[in-house]
């Protein structure tokens, strides 16, 4: 399931349709913004800065409503990738709840390909089934202007690839979307290029790793196998 749109409320949508086969889902926030604002604390009152708020259960009652009984994604369940602009409401909030969260600052230092696999783990996407929201604002402007709020620093494209590939090749990802590319921004259409680049990338990276052959099971020791200090 991949959906590729203008603002982050297409997630919503994505959990909504998946939770009616799973209990829990798990839920890996790729962006730039913690998106944990809610009408009482966001300072520029845009709807996509609520959007993680009220996947969570917290904010505007006719999203948290939007589907049964809230939440959509468990704050335990749910962990932000590549966080940076964050506002003070939202700092006071991460640091009492149980939601996980990575700044772009330590994917950085850290590397994104490694950074990317601990949040994996953190995620118990092994064992868990999760959903993907990418935005396209985390890549720094130099490189990826075309977005509804650009901005510097951040994470480079090749950090936003080799981290989006990683998510994407585990097994229990159930579906996928990518937002706030706007072709306003991109006369020359080389930001679309990338976007299709960058999923082409990961899929082949998917297909790759769903094809690979699983390790062969240990076979047990019995009273006739050598031992190794014999």
């Amino acid at each position: 399931m991949l959906v590729l749109g203008g603002d982050c409320t297409q997630i919503i949508a994505l959990l909504t349709g998946a939770r009616r086969y799973y209990k829990h889902i798990n839920l890996l926030w790729f962006d730039r913004d913690a998106d944990l604002n809610t009408p009482a604390s966001t300072p520029s009152g845009r709807l996509d800065g609520m959007v993680l708020a009220s996947i969570i259960g917290r904010g505007s009652p006719e999203l948290v409503r939007f589907w049964g009984e809230p939440p959509l994604v468990r704050e335990p369940d749910a962990l932000i990738y590549g966080l940076q602009r964050v506002d003070q409401p939202e700092v006071d909030f991460l640091t009492r709840s149980p939601l996980r969260h990575v700044y772009a600052a330590d994917i950085r230092l850290q590397g994104a390909e490694k950074s990317a696999h601990d949040a994996a783990t953190h995620l118990h996407a092994d064992t868990r089934e999760f959903m993907l929201h990418l935005d396209l604002d985390v890549i720094a402007q130099e490189e990826f202007p075309a977005v509804n709020v650009p901005d510097s620093g951040g994470l480079s494209y090749g950090e936003v690839r080799s981290s989006f590939v990683e998510f994407v090749k585990q097994k229990n990802l159930l579906g996928l979307d990518i937002a706030q590319y706007n072709p306003d921004k991109d006369p020359d259409g080389s930001a679309a290029r990338k976007v299709v680049d960058l999923l082409a990338d990961a899929l082949a990276a998917r297909l790759e790793s769903l094809a690979a052959p699983a390790p062969p099971a240990a076979t047990p020791a019995t009273e006739d196998t050598p031992s190794a200090t014999a």
